[in-house]
């Protein structure tokens, strides 16, 4: 995948195998031995697939809010993979059609569809809502995912060097409350700060500023926390 192609792509799943070095091209590359991108962190990967879910936090069942919120904690290395493991198996005792559901997910032919990016046992968020729930329309949910995934991965072929004087007081305390509240309304507030502390970076910036939605994991607010 070229740049050009990432700026078109309307494929979160292409987007994804891409980042996590999967899609044909890179992997011929890595043959040849020419330079790649480097891999997506597990945390990225998982953070997304929880953004794609809580989109849908008022409208999911008993016990997949655990299990997202377990998801979480595991990005954020507050809990092992063996304890993600244990939620994925408490969530399929309280939804016996879990395991159902999943393989037939699984063998859908559309992936973008799939909640198991990050290779745990991640359900499809879409089987986890409450009955007579609203129909979703895939091509809403596709566009809505892409967004997602640009607010944590940024642009993979121009990343952004931080300055370490940007990286003041006032702005890393504002990037952590940020992350740690969910507060993304206060994004222009770092924008500012971060001009403040004479951050040159348009693109970062302009993130920052940017009316698009954001989430944990975003890689503005990653950059300055030092979040991989």
């Amino acid at each position: 995948m070229t740049e050009e192609e990432w700026k078109r792509c309307a494929n979160p799943y292409s987007m994804l195998q891409f980042l996590q070095g999967e899609d044909a091209v890179t992997r011929l590359r890595r043959w040849r031995g020419d330079p790649v991108l480097q891999p997506a962190s597990l945390r990225k990967v998982v953070l997304f697939n929880s953004a794609c879910g809580r989109r849908w936090w008022d409208k999911m069942r008993q016990g997949a809010r655990e299990y997202l919120i377990a998801q979480e904690r595991f990005a954020d290395g507050e809990i092992d993979a063996q304890s993600l493991r244990s939620s994925a198996e408490s969530l399929a005792a309280a939804l016996p059609a879990y395991a159902e559901a999943r393989r037939y997910v699984e063998e859908l032919e559309y992936p973008h569809q799939r909640g198991d990016y990050q290779g745990y046992s991640a359900p499809d968020w879409h089987n986890l809502f409450r009955p007579n729930d609203i129909l979703i329309s895939a091509a809403v949910e596709t566009a809505k995912q892409v967004s997602l995934l640009r607010d944590i991965f940024g642009n993979p072929f121009r990343p952004v060097t931080v300055d370490r004087v940007w990286r003041a007081p006032t702005v890393i305390l504002i990037a952590q409350a940020i992350y740690d509240e969910r507060a993304f309304d206060r994004m222009p507030i770092l924008g500012d700060a971060l001009e403040d502390a004479g951050c040159t970076s348009a693109d970062l910036l302009n993130h920052c500023r940017e009316s698009g939605e954001h989430t944990r994991g975003c890689w503005a607010v990653d950059l300055l926390l030092g979040k991989q």
